[in-house]
């Protein structure tokens, strides 16, 4: 593709996205990446190009590592962490550091931005003595508010009604909001391409392609929760959900500027 080609397509998805809400969680792994400050140069353009952010970390990759250093025991049941009362302490003050190191850091590339959002994820306890939470009800029009003036960075925290901090796996909150704002896109930068099949990365599915994938368990492993939660996801009004690696350089962009795109996108 020429150069003046390649700004058509830009100039064109550029408008399609304006004032569209877009869904970015990265993951803990990313985070710790040198890829870190690209990819915020990256959402901040995005922003300025005219799309409303949500942005969604994960920090599990950081607080294991905590975790092992302090003695603390790790227990997940199907990959979401169950959280004692002594993790909660350690959780709560690394998603804060890192929600923080996000914000200072679109700061610097002159980018509107708030953090003020855990009061905006109700939630309640799986069990009496575990601190993970499941998301109750999101305040919607909190956030809608921050959008209207900037970035929304949001940590994976929630709290109950008693005002406690609860842990929330990542993923569940990226899904639970894209599907609250209806977000023209999920973006997943993770540490892999995509989803793989028979000849490498597959670029494009159907919710019926990732189905038939699963019962030839072509989809493995981590990638089954996520891939069925984003089926539930796009059931519910989510237009199109991407899974990518945040450690290619400029991935972000051309997932969203390109007509080819970057890793995975699952559609209705």
């Amino acid at each position: 593709m020429n150069m003046t080609a390649a700004i058509r397509e830009t100039l064109m998805y550029q408008n399609l996205f304006s004032s569209r809400v877009f869904l970015i969680k990265i993951s803990g792994k990313v985070l710790n990446h040198s890829c870190f400050f690209e990819i915020i140069r990256d959402i901040a353009l995005l922003q300025k190009s005219g799309v409303q952010v949500i942005l969604v970390h994960g920090c599990g990759y950081q607080i294991d590592a905590q975790l092992v250093k302090i003695d603390e025991e790790i227990k997940k049941d199907n990959g979401v962490r169950i959280t004692s009362f002594r993790a909660m302490k350690v959780i709560v003050k690394i998603a804060q550091e890192y929600r923080n190191k996000i914000i200072v850091q679109l700061k610097k590339q002159n980018c509107a931005v708030y953090g003020d959002c855990e009061q905006a994820i109700i939630a309640h306890k799986t069990s009496p003595h575990n601190y993970t939470g499941e998301i109750v009800r999101i305040k919607k029009r909190a956030i809608k508010k921050i959008l209207s003036r900037g970035i929304a960075v949001i940590a994976p925290l929630g709290v109950s009604k008693s005002g406690d901090f609860l842990n929330i796996n990542a993923d569940h909150v990226a899904f639970s909001l894209a599907v609250a704002f209806k977000a023209a896109k999920l973006i997943f930068m993770t540490d892999v391409s995509g989803i793989y099949g028979d000849q490498g990365i597959i670029s494009e599915l159907t919710v019926e392609e990732a189905k038939i994938l699963m019962r030839q368990k072509l989809i493995t492993g981590g990638m089954i929760p996520k891939t069925l939660s984003c089926i539930n996801a796009l059931s519910k009004g989510v237009s199109s959900i991407t899974i990518l690696s945040g450690l290619k350089e400029g991935a972000l962009l051309k997932e969203v500027f390109t007509k080819k795109g970057c890793g995975t996108m699952i559609t209705r």
